[in-house]
């Protein structure tokens, strides 16, 4: 179907149970598809965090810095994505840099959700902190709105809180190759995206 669409998938997002539980089938699928990175979408717990701790983001990561290795031996990059809780904090420091201390930068690379800037991380102080360990990042833009249950809400690119020159030139430090715009809220906001996009000059 996506040829027929004049489409290619080189990137996904996988479960844990797919990644740890079975790599060597996951990579197998991933390779059939053409993909060339396998991405997870957080590490740790799915739920608000209670009682974890530095020890506990180290276990967290050991699992994937095992599946990374098998992952590169077949071509494939392995992605750690910045959502639920990696974008959290323990005693006032951020998850995210405990996890990628752990990380093996030789079989691993880095994902930016954008609209983490809602828990405070700027994709901008990242893709700079972290010269070349990026890979792609996820694009959305938001604007605030205390009705919603997060105070942010979707938008067309470039309509929103993203200083998007600086960071589309930041993520070149950064290392980044591939920009997923994802406005999964509304499919009605990608068309406006789209021109915007094409419009800046970085």
């Amino acid at each position: 179907m996506l040829s027929d669409w004049g489409l290619g998938c080189i990137s996904a997002h996988w479960a844990p149970t797919e990644l740890f539980q079975k790599p060597d089938e996951s990579i197998a699928y991933a390779r059939e598809f053409g993909m060339t990175q396998m991405a997870i979408a957080a590490l740790g717990p799915f739920r608000p965090r209670t009682t974890e701790t530095v020890d506990d983001v180290k276990r967290y990561v050991e699992p994937f810095n095992a599946f990374a290795e098998k992952a590169n031996a077949a071509g494939i990059v392995a992605l750690l994505h910045n959502e639920v809780f990696v974008s959290e904090y323990i005693d006032g420091k951020p998850v995210y840099d405990m996890m990628i201390a752990e990380l093996n930068p030789a079989t691993t690379k880095l994902q930016f959700q954008v609209s983490a800037l809602q828990e405070g991380y700027d994709p901008v102080i990242y893709f700079q902190k972290y010269s070349g360990r990026f890979l792609s990042m996820h694009c959305q833009d938001l604007v605030k709105d205390p009705s919603t249950k997060s105070g942010f809400r979707q938008v067309p690119l470039g309509k929103g809180v993203v200083d998007w020159k600086a960071v589309f030139t930041a993520a070149k430090t950064g290392g980044v190759k591939n920009y997923f715009v994802e406005l999964e809220e509304d499919p009605a906001l990608m068309p406006p995206s789209v021109p915007y996009l094409k419009s800046l000059s970085v």
